[in-house]
């Protein structure tokens, strides 16, 4: 399954004809709270292309994530689990849609020397208000768990918010035009 959905993004974002201006990277920090667990942190990278399909101010991609989540259940620490993600990505100016597949890992025993891992699919959807800047994109982002993970009963539910750090000159440009009013 995993190798399914990787060769679909790959070809997904590899069949279309593409300049370099057409290319955009954001990469973010995130910091959340997984229910059932505690709070949780992690980084994302997105990688995103106009969309072939004429749509105004739409892009699709590929996704990279990871995330740290502190598991306590019944007050107990179990300790830091790691879920490591690649998603596809369909983005408008105010919401962001991804599916993928993902890995959850949890290091335990004497100095952590052990190691569980489950998969499978993820699933997340946040929006934010494109017209001002520095506000946070607010989501939801669900990653299932096979039936015999003995570390957490059910899927990771991860409500979460995360800041994108502009990477490119337009970028910086769209903030300071957002931020000091034109003169008239």
């Amino acid at each position: 399954m995993k190798n399914a959905c990787i060769i679909f993004l790959l070809f997904f974002g590899l069949n279309s004809k593409m300049n370099a201006s057409d290319i955009t990277c954001f990469p973010s920090v995130r910091i959340g709270y997984v229910f059932k667990a505690s709070f949780s942190m992690g980084f994302d990278l997105d990688i995103l292309l106009k969309t072939p399909l004429n749509i105004p101010n739409t892009r699709h991609g590929i996704n990279f994530s990871s995330t740290y989540t502190n598991v306590k259940i019944r007050r107990v620490d179990k300790g830091f689990h790691t879920t490591l993600q690649i998603k596809g990505i369909l983005r408008t100016p105010f919401s962001d849609m991804r599916i993928g597949y993902g890995t959850v890992a949890n290091n335990w025993g004497w100095e952590n020397r052990s190691r569980c891992t489950t998969k499978g699919l993820s699933y997340e959807f946040s929006f934010t208000d494109p017209n001002q800047p520095f506000v946070p994109w607010v989501g939801l982002n669900i990653q299932n768990i096979q039936w015999d993970w003995e570390w957490f009963d059910n899927s990771y539910y991860q409500l979460f918010s995360k800041i994108e750090i502009p990477t490119s000159q337009t970028a910086f440009e769209k903030i300071e035009k957002k931020l000091i009013p034109p003169n008239k």
